[in-house]
C-alpha cells in the first residue's frame, strides 16, 4: 500500500489489481472507510486509526482490508484482502534476547458456500515472543458474527505459533480457529517500530470440511491480527529481586512421622500428603522468609495411645536473617534454623542464580521446611518434611503453542516407610532416607504431551548406606501452565506408581518445578515399602 500525502489517498495493490481510495465514507473511533464505486463493483478500504492506547488503535503497525464486490444481476461475487502495513522493525532493533507478550487484537471475515452474507470475526487475546530461540506463540477467543443481523454466530478459540526470522524480525507459522468448521491455514507477519514494539499478522485460512460442503470449496477466511507490547506475566527474576515479593506455592507436598527421639527410628505412623496451597514471601534486604500455610495443618495419629492427633501448624512461619546458620549453607542451599516452644525448625532455601553451581535458575526455586515436635509424647516426636517449589508462575496465556522444549534439572526428596497401619511393629526397624536425584523431560507443546524419566538414589540418614530407587521412565499432559507427570512401572522385585505435579515458571516456561510422591511397593518383604516425597527443579 502507497500512500499520497499531496492527494490524501491510498493505493492498494494486491495480486495484479490496483485501486486507488480518496473518498471517505464512514468513521469510527478506531477505523475509517473509503469507497470507490465504478458500474456494478465497488471497493471499499478500511484502515485502523493511529494511536498509542486503546485496542486496534497503534503507533507503528495499522491493519487494512480491501474489499471489492461486483453485483451480477443474480448473484454477487466479490474478494476480501487483509494485509498490515507501517514502520517496521529494522534488524538492527530485533532483539536477540529475553521474551515480550503482545496485547493483540483480530479482525477479519469469513465466507462460506452455503450463506451469502459473509461472517465478520473479531477476536483478542495474547501473543509471546521468545526472541532468544526465535519462536512465538499467540491465542485468544474469538466470535463470528453475521454482517446483517449482529447477531453473534459462534463463540471459539483460536491459536497459532510459528518462528522468528533471524534477519528483519519477518514471523511466519500456522494459525487455527473453529467457526461454522475447523479452519488451519497461514500466518505472516513482522514486527513494527523501533524495537519490536508492536506486531501485525494476516491470517488466511480453509476449512478441510464444513456443513454441507467439503473439499477446497469449503469454508474460508482471512483476517489481521495487530499488537503492541504488554505487561510480561512470569517476568519476576528470583536473583535479582529489590523488594519484598510474595510467590504462592500450590505443589506442595508433605512428610510427616513420629520418631523416637533417642534412635530417631520412626515408631508409630506416617503420612504423605500433597497439593495443599502455601505462600512464600521473600524479603531481599533482611533476607527473610514468610511462610503461610493458610491454616492447612498436618495431622498424625498415634496408633494405640490415648490421643488421636498432633496438629503441626504451618501458618505464618517467619524466619529471619539472625536464623540464618552460616557454618552449614553454601553455595546450593541458605539454611535456617530456630526453635519455636516444643517445636525445632529448620529451612532450607535452594539458591537462585548463577552463584548455585548445580542449576543456576531465575525464575524458579524451592523450600525445604523440616519440623520436630517433641510435645507428642515422652521419648517421641513428630516429624514434619514440607516441599514447596515457588516462583514466577507463567500466564497460560504466554504458555509456547509450538515446538518442543527439553527440561533438565534435580530432585530432592525424602523416602519414609509405609504406614502398616496399627500396630506399626514390621516397619520400625525402618529408616529414612535422604534422596536426590535428576529428573528430565520433554515438553511438546503442540499436542501437551510430556515424556522424561527421573533417577533417584537414597542414602540412609543414620547409617550412611545408599538404596537404589531406580531410573523411572514418566509420561503427562500439559493444562495451561501445569502438567502431571505419571510413574507406572514394575520391576522384577517391586513396583513403583505416583506422581509429579508441576508448573512452569518464566515469561516463556523457561524453568519448571513442582513435587513428587512415588509409591514403592514390595509384595515379597513388605517392610522396604516406602513412600518418596519430594520436590523437582529443571530448566530448559
Amino acid at each position: 500500500m502507497a500512500y499520497d500525502a499531496i492527494a490524501r489517498s491510498y493505493t492498494v495493490s494486491v495480486a495484479g489489481r490496483t485501486q486507488t481510495f480518496s473518498s471517505k465514507s464512514a468513521e469510527s473511533a478506531t477505523t475509517v472507510q473509503y469507497d470507490v464505486a465504478n458500474g456494478a463493483t465497488t471497493d471499499s478500504l478500511t484502515l485502523t486509526k493511529p494511536g498509542t492506547t486503546g485496542t486496534l488503535t497503534y503507533q507503528y503497525v495499522g491493519g487494512g482490508f480491501w474489499q471489492r464486490q461486483v453485483s451480477g444481476s443474480s448473484s454477487v461475487s466479490g474478494s476480501f484482502d487483509a494485509f498490515t502495513y507501517g514502520v517496521t522493525t529494522p534488524s538492527t532493533g530485533m532483539p536477540r534476547t529475553g521474551a515480550a507478550v503482545y496485547d493483540i487484537a483480530l479482525i477479519g471475515t469469513l465466507a462460506t458456500a452455503f450463506r451469502l452474507e459473509p461472517i465478520a470475526l473479531a477476536g483478542s487475546g495474547a501473543m509471546t515472543a521468545d526472541f532468544a530461540t526465535g519462536m512465538a506463540s499467540l491465542s485468544g477467543p474469538i466470535s463470528g458474527i453475521n454482517t446483517v443481523s449482529g447477531i453473534t454466530e459462534f463463540r471459539s478459540g483460536f491459536a497459532g505459533g510459528g518462528s522468528i526470522g533471524t534477519g528483519n524480525g519477518a514471523f511466519a507459522g500456522t494459525f487455527t480457529f473453529f467457526g461454522m468448521s475447523g479452519m488451519i491455514g497461514e500466518l505472516n507477519g513482522r514486527f513494527y517500530g523501533p524495537s519490536a514494539n508492536e506486531f501485525g499478522a494476516v491470517f488466511t485460512t480453509r476449512a478441510g470440511s464444513s456443513v454441507g460442503v467439503s473439499g477446497p470449496g469449503g469454508d474460508v477466511a482471512v483476517g489481521a491480527i495487530i499488537g503492541r507490547q504488554g505487561a510480561l506475566g512470569g517476568s519476576t527474576r528470583l536473583d535479582t529481586l529489590t523488594a519484598p515479593q510474595t510467590f504462592s506455592s500450590n505443589n506442595v507436598a508433605y512428610a510427616a512421622y513420629v520418631r523416637n527421639t533417642a534412635t530417631q527410628l520412626p515408631a508409630e505412623y506416617v503420612s504423605v500428603t500433597q497439593g495443599a496451597p502455601f505462600s512464600v514471601t521473600y524479603t531481599p534486604a533482611t533476607r527473610g522468609l514468610e511462610l503461610n500455610g493458610n491454616g492447612q495443618r498436618i495431622d498424625a495419629s498415634l496408633d494405640g495411645r490415648s490421643f488421636s492427633r498432633v496438629e503441626t501448624n504451618l501458618t505464618n512461619l517467619n524466619f529471619s536473617q539472625s536464623d540464618i546458620v552460616a557454618a552449614e549453607s553454601n553455595s546450593r542451599f541458605t539454611v535456617y534454623q530456630k526453635t519455636d516452644g516444643a517445636r525445632t525448625l529448620r529451612l532450607l532455601a535452594y539458591a537462585p542464580g548463577a552463584g548455585n553451581g548445580e542449576l543456576a535458575l531465575s525464575y524458579a526455586s524451592f523450600l525445604d521446611l523440616q519440623i520436630r515436635d517433641t510435645s507428642v509424647a515422652a521419648g517421641k516426636e513428630l516429624a514434619t518434611r514440607v516441599y514447596l517449589p515457588y516462583g514466577a508462575l507463567t500466564p497460560a496465556t504466554q504458555m509456547p503453542r509450538v515446538g518442543a522444549a527439553t527440561y533438565n534439572g534435580n530432585v530432592y526428596a525424602t523416602a519414609t516407610p509405609v504406614s502398616g497401619g496399627s500396630p506399626f511393629s514390621d516397619r520400625v526397624a525402618t529408616s529414612i532416607y535422604d534422596v536426590t536425584g535428576t529428573v528430565n523431560f520433554t515438553a511438546n507443546f503442540v499436542d501437551n504431551s510430556l515424556r522424561g524419566g527421573m533417577t533417584l538414589t537414597g542414602r540412609e540418614t543414620l547409617t550412611g548406606l545408599m538404596r537404589d530407587f531406580d531410573t523411572l521412565t514418566l509420561n503427562g499432559n500439559i493444562s495451561g501452565s501445569t502438567f502431571t507427570l505419571y510413574a507406572n512401572q514394575l520391576f522384577s522385585d517391586h513396583g513403583v506408581t505416583g506422581s509429579a505435579l508441576g508448573a512452569f515458571y518464566g515469561p516463556v516456561a523457561n524453568e519448571a518445578a513442582g513435587q513428587t510422591i512415588l509409591n514403592y511397593s514390595y509384595v515379597s518383604n513388605p517392610s522396604k515399602d516406602v513412600n518418596i516425597v519430594g520436590v523437582f527443579v529443571a530448566k530448559r
